[in-house]
């Protein structure tokens, strides 16, 4: 076996356009064959499809099943291997974070993701985490445009990388961030992150700003101060941005098992079809049947509004 650590700088089809996207398959047999590590020069995101990929940095290992993805930060030591136990598929989507922003700006020093107060590493993605949930999603989004490559990819995937690029800041930031009295949640906070808790929990049933207020054991009055305070909106109105948003992740998500806007409006907890389909339009500046359409010919005329009704509902 080679156990020989090397360099390796992505090797892209135009300097010009520094993203790559690859689907690999291994078999179970030749899952162990190799054994070396690699630092990048770039950042790689992997996104299992089947079977489990893991990978080791740092003498720690991450381990990603069907639905998982993993971050590889720039210049981090790791080895990739894949499950002796059944085949394995993944996508890998590397990329050049100069291509988002440009290194002889005054922004990329802020920005870079190559920070100095950590040894770069690895981070596990998990769909059933509500803040990974939006990174992986946009992965996915810019792994399809690549594969599809409609005119205007390009300029498409770096419109995605940008809002990705931001996701993986605030990611990495919430690893290294070091807990002391300062960044301690507040009473207002725990509250709001407890009853955000029970409404995503309970969107789908008759929810009152009473049930809300009874879960985080404070008077309806208080509970409305609370939200005023931590996140500058009622509860009642919280409550809505999430059932819109549950709508809108089904119709993208899973458009061919939605039946009926009908049958969705009643799914996410509305009780007239006309009022949901009014909502629907204030939030995301399209009936659900647009928003279905354009997610098919114009997906980043509608996905930008999606993503920043996804990102006023995410709390803590």
């Amino acid at each position: 076996m080679n156990k020989t650590d090397h360099t390796l700088t992505t090797q892209y089809e135009s300097p010009d356009y520094p993203v790559r996207v690859d689907f690999l398959e291994k078999k179970k047999e030749d899952a162990l064959k190799e054994d070396f590590s690699l630092r990048l020069t770039d950042i790689e995101l992997l996104m299992v499809n089947n079977g489990e990929v893991n990978v080791l940095c740092n003498d720690k290992l991450f381990g990603a099943k069907a639905g998982q993805g993993i971050v590889i930060e720039q210049g981090a030591l790791h080895r990739i291997t894949t499950s002796s136990k059944e085949d394995t598929a993944y996508y890998s989507l590397k990329f050049s974070p100069e291509y988002v922003i440009d290194p002889d700006s005054s922004f990329y020093e802020k920005y870079s993701t190559g920070q100095e107060d950590h040894a770069p590493t690895c981070y596990l993605l998990d769909e059933l985490n509500i803040n990974d949930e939006n990174l992986i999603d946009r992965i996915n989004n810019i792994i399809a445009i690549n594969l599809i490559r409609k005119p205007g990819y390009e300029i498409m995937t770096r419109g995605n990388l940008c809002f990705l690029f931001i996701g993986l800041m605030e990611k990495m930031g919430q690893k290294s961030a070091v807990f002391n009295a300062r960044n301690m949640p507040s009473q207002d906070e725990l509250r709001v992150q407890s009853a955000s808790k029970f409404i995503m929990e309970n969107y789908q049933d008759m929810v009152t700003l009473k049930d809300i207020a009874d879960h985080i054991h404070v008077s309806e009055n208080e509970c409305c101060r609370c939200f005023k305070r931590v996140i500058d909106i009622p509860p009642g109105e919280y409550l809505t941005r999430v059932r819109i948003f549950e709508a809108a992740k089904k119709l993208y998500k899973d458009p061919a098992g939605v039946q009926s806007i009908t049958e969705l409006c009643f799914l996410v907890g509305f009780n007239t079809e006309s009022y949901f389909i009014k909502t629907f339009r204030k939030y995301l500046g399209s009936t659900p049947k647009q928003f279905t359409k354009m997610l098919k010919e114009r997906p980043e005329a509608v996905l930008y509004k999606y993503d920043a009704l996804h990102e006023s509902i995410l709390i803590g």
